[in-house]
């Protein structure tokens, strides 16, 4: 008996949870007075990014602590209005239509400091959802501090010279892991390097060879100090075929963390950019059922979409990587904002997946039908509704459910290869199939254990019979029991003339309601090639590669 477990969540409804502690005392600053640089203002990020707001949100908690190290920074307010009137400056790309020297007399400060913004983004795939976010910054001398001491501060230099050499050998790793991997030709390879090459304006890619340049300490317009960050989190799917799939996904999405080839020499500016610093990864348990794929991929786009509605989209990892650059600040001299006394911070909220304010449960039974499933989710205190379809068929151990993402997703940009996604699921072969029309491909997932996902432990009481769309159906009162604990109660209607077919599921509670039903049903078997890849389609070797082909 093909059973389903439905979780079916709004978009726009789903509930972010968080765990709040407590964490160390923040310990008190002790000022440097040799640090020559008192004032300073923080520049327009330079946005590498397709988010037109994280330049913003990144600017302003590297700002925000600036008083606390010993620094009097200029409001970003005020930078903004006084690089707009004076030099018709909006965006941080269009800093190079200047100099910091330029930059510091304007604003009136000893130093500018730089940001420049790589990744900041959540890949939702329902198997392997990945967070990241990097990003960099550096403070530029804007006065000229030669006739100054600056010996404290030759450690900074040694740094600065030294990532030159740290971040071409990240650009050459991944130019020959690529290589290896297949992901490019001989001569792809062989022109990628000659970019690099031309891009660093070196001869050789031997760094035994290369010395890194060497920085003009205390020159106005060279840099004072830099640093740079790479954060990542993930949540994977676990269950059955799913955790085997998100663990090929998880093995593939490392190629794209070893560097970014187009940024490289610009990135060779902040030490530490090019090492990524990996969350500890969370997990979320899928059922191992044809259609857990998009549903689990519907509950990623869901936190994603409420994230950027709260303003806590990629939250964990942007104070991470803000923390990792401000662990290398050297303390200024103080005069500026006083520094705080310890305070007991707390700490970060972890954002975990959202979770379902209610569920759905179906049973198929043994008929073969098609249908048309529709979710359709209730906000109380908003009175707003929302609704998912999806048409879905079965025909013995095989099912099949085709999903427009594009719907699914109201408001949230969806990846073009995810648009339109169709879970085929053949028990009679112990295999399962994800297509994507738009990129006519497919992948495998085999169930090398051999035996479906394990099903909740269902408790059901009969309370009346109803007549759902002209079928009679008796209905139940049910407590569904996961294996992982978690129960749900709600109300079942199961057709008496479809053999015991759930067609209908209801759950309410203060804030939410929630009817999954099955509608145009069709009780006879459906066509064969529903269930089999059409003609056409090539297998690809895995989701990064639908995801990365353009």
């Amino acid at each position: 008996m093909l059973k389903t477990r439905l979780c079916m969540i709004s978009l726009l409804f789903a509930v972010m949870l968080f765990a709040f502690g407590c964490a160390p005392m923040k310990p008190r600053v002790t000022y440097n007075p040799s640090n020559p640089i008192k004032t300073v203002a923080v520049l327009p990020v330079l946005n590498h990014t397709n988010d037109v707001e994280a330049p913003d949100k990144i600017r302003q908690a590297f700002e925000k602590e600036l008083g606390y190290y010993g620094y009097n920074s200029k409001p970003p307010a005020e930078v903004n209005q006084i690089l707009k009137d004076e030099l018709g400056i909006t965006l941080g790309k269009q800093l190079d239509l200047t100099n910091p020297v330029e930059l510091g007399k304007k604003l009136g400060v000893d130093a500018v400091i730089y940001g420049a913004l790589y990744d900041f983004d959540e890949k939702t795939t329902g198997v392997l959802d990945i967070r990241r976010v990097k990003a960099g910054f550096k403070m530029v001398i804007a006065r000229d501090m030669t006739s100054e001491n600056l010996s404290p501060f030759a450690n900074l230099k040694e740094a600065l010279e030294k990532s030159w050499i740290e971040t071409l050998k990240t650009a050459v790793d991944v130019i020959d892991a690529e290589e290896k991997a297949g992901k490019m030709s001989k001569k792809e390879a062989t022109e990628a390097r000659e970019e690099l090459k031309k891009s660093y304006n070196i001869a050789t890619l031997d760094l035994e060879k290369l010395t890194p340049p060497k920085v003009k300490w205390g020159v106005a317009g060279t840099t004072f100090w830099a640093a740079g960050a790479a954060v990542k989190g993930t949540t994977k799917a676990t269950g059955g075929m799913l955790g085997l799939v998100a663990s090929g996904v998880s093995a593939l999405s490392g190629m794209s963390d070893m560097g970014d080839l187009k940024n490289a020499k610009e990135m060779s500016e902040y030490p530490g950019i090019e090492r990524w610093v990996e969350l500890p990864q969370e997990k979320r348990e899928v059922e191992n059922t044809a259609g857990g794929i998009g549903l689990s991929l519907v509950k990623s786009l869901g936190g994603k979409t409420l994230g950027k509605m709260t303003g806590t989209f990629l939250k964990v990892e942007t104070e991470r990587v803000i923390n990792e650059i401000h662990r290398t600040l050297p303390v200024g001299p103080g005069g500026g904002s006083p520094a705080p006394a310890p305070v007991i911070m707390v700490k970060a909220p972890e954002v975990r997946e959202p979770a379902p304010p209610s569920f759905g449960y179906m049973d198929y039974g043994k008929k073969d039908f098609s249908a048309l499933m529709v979710s359709t989710s209730v906000d109380k205190s908003r009175n707003e509704t929302h609704s998912f379809e999806a048409p879905i068929a079965k025909a013995g151990e095989k099912f099949r459910m085709d999903m427009d993402m594009s719907r699914m997703a109201k408001g949230e940009e969806t990846p073009q290869a995810m648009s339109k996604m169709i879970n085929i699921s053949r028990g009679d072969k112990k295999v399962a199939y994800t297509l994507y029309p738009n990129k006519q491909k497919y992948i495998v997932h085999k169930d090398e254990e051999g035996h479906p996902g394990e099903e909740p432990k269902v408790e059901k009481t009969k309370v009346g019979s109803e007549t759902i769309d002209k079928h009679p159906t008796d209905k139940y009162k049910v407590k569904i029991t996961y294996k992982n604990g978690e129960s749900h109660e709600g109300f079942i209607w199961n057709a008496t003339d479809l053999d015991g077919m759930t067609i209908k599921s209801e759950v309410e509670n203060n804030d939410y309601r929630i009817t999954t039903e099955l509608k145009n049903i069709v009780p006879k078997t459906p066509a064969a090639s529903l269930f089999e890849i059409p003609a056409g389609y090539i297998e690809a070797k895995g989701f990064m590669e639908i995801m990365m082909e353009k």
